[in-house]
């Protein structure tokens, strides 16, 4: 990239994060009733808030009023040395490319619109992807 693209890019990253953020989004009311996963988000959010490394999406910008928010998990079979935890927040109104760039990976990694994904490690070390009533694929 050349400077004047560097600047464009770092431009339109400073208009999409929000320069104000509360991350004490739990009720102090309500602690005891929050999972310990919620305590944990929170405190590392304040934790990165801290350190001037907190950086939240401004997801209100272009006309957004609605927010979608997906999750997964995995890694709760007895043999997985990890527990992950993933989540996916976007401005709804902007939902069409993220449709597009899913389109794009499932299109590139030969999965079907409908189905769903999981990784698994394979013996070589590296992770290859599965699918639910479908060949694989690599």
């Amino acid at each position: 990239m050349n400077a004047d693209e560097l600047e464009q890019v770092g431009g339109l990253a400073r208009r999409l994060t929000r320069k104000e953020t509360d991350v004490a989004v739990l009720k102090k009311d309500k602690l005891a009733g929050y999972p310990p996963l919620a305590h944990l988000l929170e405190a590392s959010l304040r934790g990165a808030g801290e350190r001037g490394t907190l950086l939240i999406p401004e997801l209100r910008f272009d006309g957004n009023e609605t927010v979608g928010v997906f999750s997964d998990y995995g890694g709760e079979s007895s043999d997985s040395r990890f527990l992950t935890y993933s989540v996916l927040v976007f401005g709804w109104n902007h939902a069409y490319p993220i449709q597009e760039e899913f389109e794009k990976i499932r299109n590139h990694h030969c999965f079907a619109d409908t189905t769903e994904m999981s990784y698994e490690e394979s013996s070589s070390g590296q992770l290859e992807a599965r699918t639910k009533g479908l060949p694989q694929y690599q």
